[in-house]
Parts: structure tokens; C-alpha cells; sequence
């Protein structure tokens, strides 16, 4: 879905506030909350992301595309999902030691890991002891 598409989705979600059949009071109160911007966050973070052409699902190895230091974990990690939430809205992904030893069970959102490229290279790094 590319950039516009998400836009329009925010602005059809916009609008929808601006038509329901609440009060203009209720709904300048409801804009003042800051519920409007939560809605609107999760609408275009449950957007599929337009790089990634197909869904990843259970099973597959994806790779961390950002550093994870209270997990130890470090983009370019290797994981391998063990859950898909909500059609692609999160994801369980379990990293392993080449031995087979879990490191890590973690909850990701779409934009923390990809999917493996065909021209990936995997690389060794030594995991730090607790």
C-alpha cells in the first residue's frame, strides 16, 4: 500500500469524526482527548508496509531491522516466527543460537522485522554473557 493510500485512510477516519452523530461539543471533546490521534496511530500501523510485497507468515525467518538492547537482540539478527497476531499486526518471533539454544521469544510490530531477501548473506556474532 503505498503512502497516499495511507493518507486516505487517515483522512477517511478523520472525516468520520467530523460526521458522527455526536454533539460538536462531545466531538471537540473527543479530539481534545487525544483518542483521535491513538485511532488513528493504530489505522495506519496496521497499514501493510509498502516494501514488503509478500505476508509473512508462521514459520518463516525474518530478519530485526532495528536494535533491540534489553532483549540483546541487534538488527540483522535472524528469528524465526512462531506467531502471526491479527493478520501481520504483530508477530512472535523466536531467536536461536546456531546450536539450537533460544535466546529470545519477542513480540515485534511489521516495522521490526522483514522478510528474508533473496540476496541476504547471514553473519555469526558471538551472543554476550548475562
Amino acid at each position: 500500500m503505498a503512502a497516499n493510500d495511507a493518507i486516505d485512510a487517515v483522512r477517511k477516519l478523520t472525516a468520520s469524526y467530523e460526521n458522527c452523530e455526536l454533539p460538536l461539543a462531545d466531538n471537540r471533546a473527543f479530539a481534545r482527548s487525544g483518542n483521535w490521534i491513538m485511532e488513528t496511530l493504530h489505522l495506519v500501523l496496521s497499514l501493510p508496509i509498502p516494501w514488503r510485497s509478500t505476508m509473512i507468515k508462521e514459520h518463516d525467518c525474518v530478519v530485526l531491522t532495528q536494535d533491540l538492547p534489553e532483549e540483546k537482540m541487534q538488527a540483522g539478527d535472524i528469528g524465526t516466527v512462531v506467531h502471526v497476531h491479527r493478520g501481520g499486526l504483530g508477530y512472535e518471533v523466536e531467536f536461536m543460537t546456531l546450536a539450537g539454544e533460544t535466546v529470545a521469544v519477542i513480540t515485534l510490530l511489521p516495522a521490526q522485522v522483514r522478510p528474508i531477501a533473496r540476496r541476504d548473506i547471514a553473519h555469526v556474532r558471538e551472543l554476550q554473557a548475562v
